[in-house]
């Protein structure tokens, strides 16, 4: 597995009081007010004390970040990036939008990352205080996805020796970007979509049994 894996949180939907709190969590992040500074490290979001047991270290970023480190960059209004090392950072984003959702319960949110090789590439959702729906494909599921759309593709790939030619590497690398651009962000979309439209449903049936009674 490689090292880096960068995920991309959006905010899809949030209020002025949870875009104020989250400017007010990345106002912890050590050099957030250094002009030319734009990472940052992500355990610093928790206000926390750094301490022989606590963040920074492996273990403590391990178990509250859900990587040994992660950079958190491109902070603003409407979500922001992270890299990390080995994993997605689930534990760390889900503190950031537990404290948001303190000042904002209607927060609808999402992330999409990848592995850089990439080894894996998915999506998560959150709403109603909670991870919701989620997606991730191996690069297994990447390449029969590839190979059975793309017949330029089929034929630079060596059966025998399961490689591509070098031709075919260059082309892989291609339609690996058109794959999260177009498989990973389209069905996130639609997630998104859906849920935003039909997420009174469950009311308006109890509010229709209710009042037929």
């Amino acid at each position: 597995m490689a090292n880096h894996v960068n995920t991309y949180v959006n905010f899809n939907r949030i209020s002025e009081a949870g875009q104020k709190r989250f400017a007010e969590l990345c106002s912890r992040l050590d050099g957030w007010d250094k002009e030319g500074t734009y990472s940052f490290n992500m355990h610093d979001i928790f206000g926390l004390e750094e301490s022989e047991d606590g963040p920074g270290t492996y273990s403590w970023n391990i178990d509250n970040i859900g990587a040994k480190w992660c950079y958190m960059e491109d902070c603003g209004d409407h979500g922001f990036s992270t890299e990390s090392a080995w994993s997605v950072p689930f534990d760390g984003i889900q503190y950031i939008f537990e404290e948001i959702y303190k000042v904002d319960p209607e927060l609808v949110a999402s992330i999409t990352y990848e592995d850089e090789m990439p080894n894996f590439v998915g999506w998560s959702t959150w709403n109603n205080g909670g991870w919701d729906e989620g997606r991730e494909w191996q690069w297994e599921e990447m390449q029969e996805h590839m190979l059975q759309q793309h017949e330029d593709l089929r034929a630079e790939w060596n059966e025998e020796d399961e490689e591509w030619t070098d031709e075919g590497q260059s082309l892989a690398w291609d339609y690996t970007r058109e794959f999260i651009d177009e498989v990973v962000w389209g069905t996130l979309q639609e997630e998104v979509d859906y849920y935003i439209e039909h997420e009174h449903d469950d009311e308006e049936y109890t509010e229709g049994v209710r009042n037929e009674v």
